[in-house]
């Protein structure tokens, strides 16, 4: 019951604030409006990452109350580098950033978590049966890198209702599932805290409490629970302590990973940004293929579990890098080939 308890009162205090951040949301005017991209109807409140982000800071602090959670230097840059992200893309809500400003915002994340967390990616395992390859004096970079791919493959994947919350889910799950069998019980119970202020959000986006108290997450939650995950992802392959190999992480995070550089990739053959927003996710093709919003989420979520669940599985029965390597790199090109002729397949599936 101790052990549950931080997970129970962090959930209420997700749903009471969604609640009490509703209508504050419409008098300030931090609401989503449709356009030509955003099919909905009304203006909805973008309050989720505001209750998830302050709800997940209660739940440290029950943490630190229940189990002496420690505040270490890295703890307290973790919660500084969640309080700037979620700031940044509550004004990104309000005042609709520019990509140049969103990307130094998130390069400022990135090295606070790198520099003064001293949370880096120091080497990629041993992916070739040739012996561990080190990052050396690119480590920096390359977390940095990995941090804004972590913050932009979450904040592409929010384009239905429910689905940013089935991601989070999965990927949370398995992380703590990793943590907690490797006896890292501390961070097992801080991913399963973030899946419980996750689940009031999900409950109010999917109107299970009716139609006028729907809620987004905005990019104020996408970017967070992206910085969440490559953070706790850091901590998981820290060289010093591994809780799973790094190769791991990319099972961990691949349907969002995927979706993201699949899109950008043909974002660039196409001669555009890969910045560039469009309805080319995978969710919108599955829709205009004739799957409803719900019947889209309920096979991207399951597909998600599936897939995390496996990179767990890989990581419990040892096996070797390589071959998890290689497994993920043909779910990557299958992926690909599957979307670059998609039509010609629905039609077909049609036909």
């Amino acid at each position: 019951m101790t052990t549950s308890l931080p997970i129970l009162l962090s959930f209420f205090v997700s749903l009471s604030l969604i609640t009490i951040l509703q209508p504050l949301a419409h008098s300030i005017g931090l609401v989503d409006k449709p356009n030509q991209r955003k099919q909905h109807q009304g203006h909805i409140p973008l309050v989720g990452g505001l209750a998830i982000y302050t709800s997940l800071m209660v739940g440290i602090g029950f943490m630190h109350l229940f189990f002496g959670f420690e505040f270490t230097r890295a703890i307290e840059a973790l919660m500084a580098g969640c309080f700037f992200i979620t700031l940044i893309g509550a004004i990104d809500d309000k005042y609709d950033l520019s990509v140049k400003i969103r990307i130094v915002a998130q390069v400022g994340a990135a090295l606070l978590m790198a520099l003064v967390a001293n949370r880096q990616i120091s080497d990629l395992g041993n992916l070739f049966c040739l012996g561990v390859i080190e990052l050396g004096v690119i480590a920096v970079p390359f977390t940095v890198l990995a941090v804004m791919a972590a913050i932009n493959a979450y904040n592409m994947v929010d384009g239905i209702d429910g689905l940013i919350g089935g991601m989070t889910l999965s990927t949370f799950t398995g992380l703590g599932v990793l943590f907690w069998l490797s006896d890292s019980h501390h961070f097992a119970i801080l991913c399963f805290v973030i899946v419980s202020v996750v689940l009031p959000y999900l409950l109010f986006n999917l109107s299970v409490f009716g139609n006028k108290r729907k809620i987004f997450m905005g990019d104020a939650g996408s970017m967070l629970i992206g910085y969440l995950t490559i953070w706790l992802l850091c901590i998981g392959v820290d060289a010093n302590e591994p809780v799973f190999r790094p190769v791991v992480a990319l099972w961990i995070v691949a349907l969002p990973l995927v979706d993201m550089v699949a899109i950008m990739l043909r974002r660039i053959k196409k001669g555009q940004s890969p910045f560039k927003p469009d309805r080319d996710h995978l969710h919108h093709i599955f829709m205009r293929a004739g799957l409803s919003s719900r019947q889209t989420l309920a096979v991207m979520t399951i597909a998600s579990f599936v897939i995390t669940g496996l990179g767990v599985t890989l990581e419990l029965l040892k096996t070797p890098e390589p071959v998890i390597l290689f497994m993920f790199l043909g779910l990557f090109a299958s992926y690909y080939l599957v979307i670059a002729r998609v039509w010609r397949i629905v039609s077909w599936l049609k036909r």
